[in-house]
């Protein structure tokens, strides 16, 4: 028996042990592990023995899926086996590339072949090839590698896009649950003794653990609460994140700096003085000094951030538009339907596009990215609409050619809500759910619109971030939604599913909404 077992088997065999005696599909383990049903099927030719070594049986039978047939004992037997040093563990190729992204991301030197290939225990000229795939991950963040022989390979660029892809990655790697575990209660030691699934995260944990992550939300928590702002969940890990990879930063003679015009300006914002008060608090209890130019950048991330995502999908909060914004929203509105033949009417989606071009504005300012996990889905489900934006980016000019992909698909989202509403009804009223989304913003108000248009029988208790699940009432919801992953709930089931709601998806909600 082979003494390496890969983190894909080792996913698929924990699916079949929690479904033991139950059919599934080589496509429903792919779904479910986040890979490939050829990739799957490849797999289970070695746990098949592997099973059978431990006295299982693993069956398969056309158009019915995999049956895991295993005694109890014996599946204990296994289950112990899978998180002793008996298996030695060997990383999947996204595990490969995270970790050595991660490592060069923290490393203020270069780090040799050798070295890497003794921490992933892989061959040079894998190696090789995985670190072709992360530059491609670091160009979409403005970075690059420096290779050489016999120095090593070092990131190079510009420090904040260095520390920017650095959060990206951290919330790639781990599920918004994870995060709001570690960052606000300091549950280091539940991820530090992750499953043999899960090497890279627990990993990245250990060398994580000195960040003080708890201290950074609360920091964090405080500033936002003096601004009076609620953002979603993933834009305040984002927040926590960034403070704490900040620190660290610093601490090892990082720092950025500001043109003294745009310091000057940018301590005067309410943004600057909150985050200033709570940088004085850490004076007094820390010892430590914050420069100003760094407390200004943060503030400046504060200042992009989307506000109250999780109000009512009717208001909107009021305060002065940046009359740029609402020029350019109009042009979008107006090229867009020439382009489709849809024009949109809605004066409260529109009054949000306005709200978030004049944060897309302040990004383009300071140089600042954003993270829209759902660029590929609205790409590919709306490509009309996208193609439409696109065109009208493209048309206008005035250095909206520096728009990402991600600030696209947005503006996109925007619209393909405004449609959304245009369908929706609104009879009656008899099952209820809890909507929870960690992303906020538009998304929710996509999957609040998407849903109220399938299920309009349907009543939205209460549409929160996931961070407020724990302490919403529940007692009068039937069902929890939410676009997080590996969320589970004492008293309610919970579904998964993407902002703009597949047929899939559907079919799942409707079949758990009838029973």
């Amino acid at each position: 028996m082979n003494e390496y077992i890969s983190s894909l088997q080792a996913k698929v065999l924990l699916v079949l042990l929690e479904q033991q005696e139950e059919a599934i599909s080589a496509s429903s383990l792919a779904k479910i592990v986040d890979s490939k049903a050829s990739t799957v099927r490849y797999n289970l030719a070695y746990i098949k023995k592997l099973v059978q070594s431990f006295g299982g049986t693993l069956s398969a039978r056309p158009r019915v899926g995999y049956t895991l047939a295993i005694s109890a004992e014996n599946a204990k037997h296994l289950h112990e086996k899978l998180h002793s040093t008996e298996f030695q563990f060997q990383y999947s190729d996204k595990d490969r590339q995270e970790l050595i992204l991660f490592l060069l991301l923290v490393s203020d030197a270069p780090l040799t072949l050798s070295r890497l290939v003794s921490i992933i225990g892989v061959s040079k000229a894998t190696l090789i090839q995985d670190l072709d795939e992360a530059e491609k991950w670091l160009q979409v963040h403005q970075l690059s590698l420096n290779r050489q022989t016999r120095t090593g390979t070092q990131i190079v660029g510009e420090e904040v896009n260095l520390r920017h892809a650095l959060v990206f990655l951290l919330l790639e790697v781990f599920s918004e649950n994870a995060l709001l575990d570690i960052c606000r209660w300091g549950m280091i030691h539940k991820y530090a003794a992750q499953s043999i699934d899960k090497q890279v995260q627990k990993k990245i944990v250990a060398d994580i653990a000195t960040w003080e992550l708890p201290d950074a939300w609360w920091v964090v928590n405080r500033v936002l609460e003096r601004l009076a702002y609620r953002p979603s969940d993933k834009r305040f890990l984002f927040l926590v994140l960034y403070w704490a990879v900040m620190l660290q930063r610093y601490g090892r003679g990082f720092v950025l700096n500001l043109p003294d015009t745009i310091l000057a300006a940018i301590q005067e914002c309410d943004e600057y003085k909150a985050v200033l008060s709570g940088a004085s608090e850490l004076v007094h209890t820390r010892g430590l000094h914050i420069p100003p130019s760094e407390l200004a950048h943060f503030s400046a991330e504060i200042q992009t951030s989307p506000r109250g995502p999780y109000n009512q999908l009717r208001e909107v909060s009021g305060g002065v538009q940046d009359q740029r914004a609402i020029e350019l929203a109009q042009y979008f509105v107006e090229s867009v339907a020439e382009q489709t033949g849809f024009r949109m009417a809605d004066s409260v989606i529109f009054g949000r596009l306005c709200k978030h071009l004049g944060r897309t504005f302040t990004r383009l300012d300071y140089n600042l990215p954003i993270a829209n996990p759902f660029t590929k889905e609205v790409i590919k489900n709306y490509p009309e609409m996208w193609q439409a934006v696109s065109d009208a980016i493209e048309n206008q000019g005035s250095g909206l050619e520096k728009l990402s992909q991600e600030e696209i698909s947005f503006i996109v989202m925007y619209f393909v809500l405004a449609q959304e509403l245009n369908k929706k009804t609104l009879p009656k009223k008899i099952s209820r759910v809890i909507i929870a989304c960690p992303s906020g913003g538009v998304s929710i108000w996509m999957l609040v619109s998407r849903f109220q248009a399938e299920f309009p029988d349907v009543e939205i208790v209460a549409s929160i971030s996931l961070r407020e699940l724990p302490q919403q009432d529940k007692s009068q919801a039937d069902l929890i939604i939410t676009t997080a992953h590996n969320v589970v709930d004492k008293e309610l089931p919970v579904i998964t599913v993407s902002p703009f709601l597949t047929e899939e998806e559907i079919l799942l909600l409707k079949k758990h909404l009838h029973n």
